[in-house]
């Protein structure tokens, strides 16, 4: 089992999928691709998670959005080096997506049906973070976005006015 520390999405317009350049805790790589009707039925699930850690007493709609905007932002400010897989590192195309909890995070675990199978950790924002990063990506394959939700897509129906002061 591969452990993913981390990853970069790249949406990969030759075999129109995604592929995820993951590295795990060791320094090892392996590229991970994903079709559209995988991540069309993976990303409700994702939404659901995130959707029911939401903080109480706020409309959901209305957090999430802000929370979501918060961690663009935060990508924005602290952005993290880009994962390339290594020359050689395994490829393979995922067929099955289970998404669970366990304890304190979400778990994301990614196989092939057969030899492979990729395993991440989400803690707190780690899976409106996914999120972001498939709506991006969604965005270079020219996929519709259906399946993300209306607060994952707000910040498109915000005119750009450029930067702000503050006083």
């Amino acid at each position: 089992m591969f452990t993913i520390e981390t990853f970069t999405a790249h949406a990969d317009l030759a075999e129109d999928r995604i592929r995820l350049d993951a590295i795990s805790p060791d320094g090892e790589t392996q590229s991970i691709f994903l079709t559209r009707r995988l991540a069309d039925r993976m990303v409700p699930l994702l939404v659901d998670r995130a959707e029911a850690h939401a903080v109480p007493g706020v409309p959901k709609e209305i957090a999430l959005a802000m929370n979501q905007e918060q961690l663009r932002m935060e990508r924005d400010e602290n952005p993290i080096a880009p994962v390339e897989a290594k020359q050689g590192s395994s490829r393979w195309l995922c067929q099955t997506v289970h998404v669970a909890e366990d304890q304190d995070q979400i778990v994301w675990t990614l196989t092939d049906d057969s030899d492979n199978t990729a395993v991440m950790g989400l803690p707190g924002d780690g899976v409106r973070n996914v999120l972001e990063v498939l709506h991006i990506v969604y965005q270079g394959l020219e996929w519709t976005a259906q399946a993300f939700p209306g607060w994952m897509t707000a910040r498109e129906e915000l005119p750009d006015r450029g930067k702000r002061l503050l006083n």
